[in-house]
């Protein structure tokens, strides 16, 4: 029986061949099309595109639908609502078309939605990490590796920080699973974020904040650093990641295979009008978010990436640059002051 509807958002771009990149979707061997359902919403493609688009649909088996809106803006938000509408299934999972799965990724995907309950928590959502793989030696070495190996490649070089293989990484992302009634409950994406950007991070942080899963971050208007620098609990970013570090850690992603971005173009030049509008709507979030209850406190292991300490913990946190702690381990020879300061440190360790 269908479970799970993946919905592709697709419209014709001069910058990347998308009839090849409405196969990648299926690109899992062990994929079991009895459980899960796939449509590609084509937002206004030229009469040429919409064609081959169509014509690539029939042949994987891919249920196409076409929107008339070649006279008007891009709107992947649109596009998504859309197929949200469509689908049939009691879940529903947004994937661009420039992502590429693993071997087993929809069935472990099917997993997270047991093993995280999302019948039971219809207000959450299940995010998915994405790496980003560079345009030669990343785009190169995936397509020259067996599939089987590719993964354990990728997360290696990632772990080595191989900037040549790997672009960028981010736990949080646009692909995410949704039960369908709670997404309808909630009105779906905003269609008022046009052309490049935001419309996913705006809905995304609506569910979050409502879900009642993690508490809540301090400032959560703030757009503090980025999701490969943040270090502290603090901004909506350090609330949005956290969703895609449950499924990373369990070694479920996906692969960015890398395409020219024209930043000139009108559709990323909605970008700053977009993110004014996330702005926006990010105070009317924090305005109305409340304490309360959540299903995963901070003592959870999935906070301890958040280095923010108390001021009175800055000599524990910076270790190496710290003079105090110089001394302190100059001291640590004597010993009954040694194994005082140890076991002032490991009561200290043991309460954050």
């Amino acid at each position: 029986m269908l479970e799970l509807t993946v919905i592709v958002p697709i419209r014709a771009s001069a910058t990347r061949d998308i009839v090849e990149r409405i196969s990648y979707c299926l690109s899992d061997p062990y994929l079991d099309r009895t459980r899960v359902d796939f449509i590609v919403i084509d937002d206004g493609s030229d009469d040429k595109s919409r064609v081959q688009h169509e014509q690539k649909c029939i042949e994987l088996d891919i249920k196409y639908h076409y929107l008339d809106t070649s006279n008007k803006k891009t709107n992947m938000a649109r596009a998504r609502n859309i197929g949200v509408d469509i689908a049939q299934t009691k879940y529903i999972m947004f994937m661009d078309v420039d992502l590429y799965p693993y071997p087993g990724f929809y069935s472990d995907a099917l997993r997270e939605i047991e093993s995280q309950q999302l019948e039971v928590h219809k207000k959450d959502l299940i995010m998915f990490s994405v790496i980003y793989l560079s345009q030669d030696l990343g785009h190169k070495l995936f397509f020259n590796t067996d599939e089987h190996q590719r993964k354990s490649l990728l997360l290696q070089k990632l772990i080595e920080h191989d900037s040549s293989i790997i672009d960028k990484f981010s736990t949080g992302t646009s692909v995410a699973i949704y039960h369908r009634s709670r997404y309808l409950e909630l009105g779906g994406y905003d269609e008022k974020f046009e052309q490049w950007g935001y419309e996913d991070i705006e809905f995304n942080l609506r569910v979050m904040c409502s879900s009642g899963k993690f508490p809540l971050p301090d400032e959560l208007h703030l757009d503090y650093k980025d999701f490969q620098t943040i270090d502290q609990y603090r901004g909506w970013k350090s609330l949005y990641e956290l969703y895609g570090d449950i499924t990373f850690q369990k070694g479920v992603v996906l692969f960015h295979i890398w395409h020219q971005v024209d930043s000139e173009t009108e559709y990323m030049s909605f970008r700053n009008r977009n993110y004014q509008r996330l702005s926006k709507r990010l105070l009317e979030l924090s305005s109305k978010s409340e304490e309360g209850d959540f299903r995963i406190p901070k003592e959870s292991i999935i906070f301890r990436k958040y280095k923010k300490r108390s001021k009175e913990s800055k000599i524990f946190t910076y270790y190496k640059n710290s003079d105090l702690i110089i001394l302190m381990q100059k001291l640590k020879k004597v010993p009954i002051i040694g194994d005082l300061l140890l076991l002032i440190k490991r009561k200290f360790l043991s309460k954050t």
